[in-house]
Parts: C-alpha cells; structure tokens; sequence
C-alpha cells in the first residue's frame, strides 16, 4: 500500500511503506505514544497509558506493561518482520501473563515494582503519573482495580507487528471465541517522509470479544446477586449500594463491625476511611469471586488492630507499608448455570464467611 501527500495540493509524493526499524525503537514510541495502540475500537472511551517497559517476570521481561483508566492491565509485545512464526509471539505472551499472575506474590508486591519502573522511567511516583495522565484527583480506584486483576489473572494482551498474518488471525479469532482472554493483535503500516512518521495502525480481536461479551454464557447481571442476597435474607450481612456498581457488588458483616469502629460516616471505597468491605467481584469473561479487603489508607488505631486480627487468618500476610489487601478470595462455581452460580454465592455467604469470622473472633 501506498499514501500520497501533498501541500495545499500541490507537490503530491507517493510514499511507499516501509519497515519501522528495531523493536527497541518501537518499544520505546509506544511508552512515548501509547494511542498507537488503538484500545479506543475497544472501548470508546478507553485511553492507554504504558507505565514500564522492560518489566521483568519469572518467564523473562515484558516489552511493556499498560493500563487504563478502569485499571485494565495489558501485556504488551511487540515483534517486527524479522520474527519468522509469529503464533509463537502468542504463547510468549500468555506465559508472561501466566507468570505475571502467578508470581505476583499479593496485589501490594505489585504495585511496589510498577511505581519502581515508574519512578525510574518517568521520574514521578505511580500515584502522580495516572494522576496526570488521566487527569483525576484520586487514583485509588485504578491502583484498587489493577491489584484485584493481577491477582485474579484477569490480563489483556496487545501483539504488536508490521504485519498480522492470516494464521494469527485465526488463532486469535479461535481463542477469543474460545476463552476468557482477551487477546489483540495490532498491525502497524509506517510510511516516513522527511522528518514525519505517519503509522497506520490496525486492531485485530476487538469484534470477536465484543460479539463474546454479549452472550448469556459471559455476561452476568449484578442486579440479580443483589436479589438474590435480599432474598435470603442474611441478617449478618448489609449491601453497600453507595459503592455496589456493574462490576461488583459490596456489602458489610455486622460481625466485623465489632471489631472494626463504625463507618457510618465514610462511604465504603478505597480513598476513605474503611478498614474492609467484601466485594462479589464479576467480569464479562464469566468468572466470579468473593473477596474480603482490607484498606489501610487513613486507618485510625481501633481499625488497624481489627485488621490485623483478620490478616492472622489471611491466605497471605500484607507487606510493610501496605495499602490494598486481600485477605480472603472465595471462587464461584460459574459452570453449572445459573441457578448453580446462585447456589454458590449464598453458600459462601451463609456458611463459609461465617466460618471464616469465627476463626478470626476466637
């Protein structure tokens, strides 16, 4: 393919494409230039931002690492002409992913090594730069959501190349249809004329996860775990409807709040004053999970010594310093429909968070 530019119609000059050069060249402009990597055909209103490049995994470094303004994660690689077979890229990609989640340690161990790369990249702390990025005043829900995802596994990931071939296409097309990941391919054609470049870039697996997500298999309505928690009439439990949204749904314990001072006058979300809150976390990939958080941020003393009688019982211990902490995940059976989903949320809330708040109240 070719471009024809020109000035004021005049001078027009045919520009043939040609290759973009390094991969390191290519890493670099994408940290420099993350809209090249087109996520707004995704969703409308997504905007990327790469945080680090180079960041380092048990199964090698990641060419660059991203995130949105909903706290998306996105593995990035990129691989250029002179990679032979480029279904491989695809596999590397899923064993940084995989590694990424199963070597994170907890959400706290991994957002201390990306305001590392960040501070050491950008010269600003995490915190400031997708303040600035984003233009927001408060980054506690991104920094909240990219711990849940790389706990949960839930990762997308980007291949960029200067050309797609039809297999990769396939394979892409195949998993996402297939899967739960979210797997995309971006074609790049560069043309370069004096002292411009000019990138053409081109999203391949957007449509096939768009037509995914709005299957009944994939897609879960939060209303209906709200009914059914109301209709069980659980009396230990109290839905937080000021910060329940479409990805999840937060409620309290009334047996916590003994030994966690009243947050009557908070609301129940990260940038305030709550020591925990349990959340059904769902996600249009289909998997479901209950977890108890904990948030040190603004923590009085009497919170700080209930939590730290929830973190005795924890699956794992919180880091010094920290913030976000999950101390407990409970898995929902999504695979037996939904009357088996129904079943598995209000078991987990009758009976094994009562279990698990009689070992932490003695």
């Amino acid at each position: 393919m070719a471009i024809i530019v020109s000035k004021n119609g005049n001078n027009a000059k045919k520009l043939d494409e040609s290759k973009f050069g390094l991969e390191d060249k290519l890493q670099e402009y994408v940290k420099n230039n993350p809209d090249i990597i087109p996520i707004y055909e995704i969703s409308e209103d997504a905007k990327l931002l790469v945080l680090a490049r180079e960041f380092s995994t048990n199964s090698g470094p990641i060419d660059a690492l991203g995130v949105d303004q909903d706290g998306n994660i996105y593995v990035i690689e990129t691989k250029l002409y002179k990679n032979p077979d480029k279904r491989i890229v695809l596999a590397q990609a899923l064993d940084y992913g995989a590694s990424l989640w199963r070597h994170s340690g907890d959400s706290t161990d991994f957002i201390e090594k990306i305001d590392k790369k960040v501070s050491e990249q950008f010269g600003v702390t995490l915190e400031a730069k997708l303040q600035d990025f984003f233009g927001i005043d408060d980054d506690g829900y991104i920094v909240e959501t990219m711990g849940k995802n790389v706990l949960s596994g839930n990762i997308k990931f980007v291949i960029l190349m200067d050309t797609v071939e039809d297999r990769l296409k396939d394979l892409i097309t195949y998993v996402n249809q297939n899967s739960r990941f979210d797997i995309y391919a971006v074609d790049l054609e560069y043309y370069k004329h004096e002292e411009f470049e000019i990138i053409i870039p081109k999203l391949y697996g957007s449509e096939v996860k768009k037509t995914v997500g709005k299957t009944e298999d994939r897609k879960f309505d939060n209303k209906k775990i709200i009914t059914w928690i109301e209709e069980a009439s659980i009396d230990n439990l109290t839905i937080d409807f000021r910060s329940t949204t479409k990805s999840y749904v937060r409620f309290n314990s009334k047996r916590l709040d003994t030994i966690m001072p009243s947050r009557s006058e908070n609301n129940n979300s990260w940038s305030s004053n709550t020591a925990y809150y349990y959340e059904i976390q769902t996600s249009a990939a289909g998997w479901i999970k209950v977890l108890l958080s904990l948030n040190s941020k603004g923590s009085s003393k009497n919170q700080k010594v209930g939590q730290a009688q929830v973190t005795k019982h924890a699956r794992l211990n919180p880091k010094d310093g920290w913030t976000y902490f999950i101390a407990k995940a409970w898995n929902v059976d999504t695979e037996s429909g939904e009357e088996g989903i129904k079943k598995s949320i209000i078991g987990i809330l009758t009976s094994k968070i009562p279990e698990f708040e009689s070992k932490i109240l003695g």
